[in-house]
Order: C-alpha cells, then sequence, then structure tokens
C-alpha cells in the first residue's frame, strides 16, 4: 500500500482539507505534499458544541451536507 506521500503527489489531488485533531506526522514539512493540505482547527467547533450542550440547545445546525 503506498505511503501518504505518494498517494498526496497524485495531480489528481489538488487539496486535502484535515484537522489538527491529529497532525499529519508522516509527512515531510515543505514537501509539495504537505503544500496540498489545508488544516483546519477543531478548536471552535468544540467549544461550539460543549456551549451548546451545557445550554441544553440543539446541535442539529452544526451538521452540514
Amino acid at each position: 500500500m503506498p505511503g501518504a506521500e505518494e498517494v498526496l503527489s497524485d495531480p489528481a489531488i489538488e487539496r486535502l482539507a484535515i484537522t489538527d485533531s491529529v497532525p499529519p506526522f508522516r509527512l515531510t514539512p515543505g514537501t509539495a505534499s504537505w503544500e496540498k493540505l489545508e488544516v483546519l482547527p477543531t478548536a471552535p467547533l468544540l467549544a461550539e458544541v460543549i456551549g451548546r450542550l451545557h445550554d441544553g440547545r440543539a446541535l442539529t445546525d452544526l451538521v452540514v451536507f
């Protein structure tokens, strides 16, 4: 099975959105594969979820399809 660098080097993949919950430790910083990543923070979403749960509000409108 190919590694992450090899998979991301495929020209069919322009960008890949990931979260910062697990760092992309299998990729070498500064490589072309690394440049394709868009790392999205999870802290704001988790804070919103915790706040809504605490206040007894719904979470359904946080889900986007």
